[in-house]
């Protein structure tokens, strides 16, 4: 978020690391991309699951929201909309360009996305 406030580089990003993956990993070694599940407004308060992952989106605002173009003076405190102040849904958002880049890069054969989205309905689950 700091790199690039907006996300709209991201896929830049995503390749410089891969190319350094690349080079300073070993020839045989396996890369595996965790994917980063949604925070949730007040998550320690939670006991339960929401009940789908429609659900736990809905609780932020839904999919349709895009960062921010630039970090907001209130990064990180209160602000109108009030249900992502850390803007938790711009990760999982933009995940996609690891599976995408990695395609096309050297590491396509020993490149793996562990996918842990399935517990995005746990408000306990990041």
């Amino acid at each position: 978020r700091v790199l690039d406030s907006s996300y709209s580089s991201y896929w830049k990003l995503v390749i410089d690391i891969l190319a350094q993956f690349a080079e300073f990993s070993k020839k045989e070694a396996q890369i595996i991309f965790r994917t980063t599940n949604l925070g949730h407004v007040a998550c320690e308060n939670s006991f339960a699951p929401q009940r789908t992952a429609a659900a736990a989106w809905a609780a932020l605002g839904g999919r349709e929201w895009r960062p921010p173009a630039a970090t907001p003076t209130y990064f990180g405190q209160p602000r109108d909309d009030g249900d992502d102040k850390y803007d938790w849904r711009a990760p999982p958002l933009h995940e996609i360009e690891w599976r995408k880049q990695a395609a096309f890069s050297s590491l396509a054969s020993r490149f793996s996305v562990l996918n842990v989205s399935f517990v995005d309905m746990r408000s306990d689950g990041h």
